[in-house]
């Protein structure tokens, strides 16, 4: 297997660019307990830290929740409308033929 280039095969030793049928079906956990462990003390640190920014920008996002969920709901519809029409180009929708 070719081995990986650049930043990712410098930091990843023996990380591979292509995957076997053992790793696609594989039953190991994707994120670790390490990562976890990691993002939780990163998200501790901010909240110690910074909690009167992070609670303004908290009250800030939230008094914006509609425009939020209209932006989110209109991606997500757009996404949907592309799959389907993926779908129909590759004949996938025979009620559409």
């Amino acid at each position: 297997m070719p081995q990986a280039r650049g930043l990712i095969g410098e930091f990843l030793p023996g990380f591979t660019t292509e995957f076997t049928e053992e790793h696609r079906f594989s039953k190991v956990p994707t994120m670790n307990m390490r990562r976890w462990l990691l993002l939780l003390l990163i998200l501790l640190l901010v909240l110690v830290y910074k909690p009167r920014g992070l609670w303004q920008e908290f009250r800030r996002i939230y008094s914006q929740r509609d425009t939020v969920l209209k932006v989110l709901v209109f991606v997500i519809a757009i996404y949907f409308l592309y799959g389907l029409y993926s779908m129909y180009e590759r004949g996938m929708l025979p009620w559409f033929e």
